[in-house]
């Protein structure tokens, strides 16, 4: 009687279980850090709307960029595979994401992505 290790079938199934695991540890994708300066990615729009957008529209332009600034930090985050925190950049600890994050979250309010 043969044992089970060595059936034909017990070493495929293995082989492709070890396999399978060694491909999708492969093509795991990793998550890096990545820092918001959060008091800057409020404060450099809100100049930017009392510079730019009359006064009567601001406080509801502000509102939206405020409401959307969660929203793209978070897709920002999973599209490009970040743990995105809310901090100081320490030298390679991590990218500064404020200017993209500032960038995105204006162009969201613009499109009315923030309503």
């Amino acid at each position: 009687m043969r044992s089970l290790i060595h059936s034909p079938v017990i070493i495929a199934a293995l082989i492709i279980l070890v396999s399978f695991i060694a491909f999708t540890l492969g093509t795991r994708q990793s998550t890096s850090i990545a820092f918001i300066n959060m008091k800057s990615a409020i404060s450099i729009p809100a100049k930017l709307i009392t510079e730019e957008v009359p006064k009567t529209k601001q406080a509801s332009v502000m509102a939206a960029y405020t409401k959307a600034l969660p929203k793209v930090i978070k897709a920002y985050g999973k599209t490009h595979h970040l743990s995105i925190v809310s901090g100081v950049t320490l030298a390679d600890q991590g990218v500064d994401v404020t200017d993209a994050i500032i960038e995105k979250t204006l162009t969201a309010v613009e499109s009315g992505y923030g309503k």
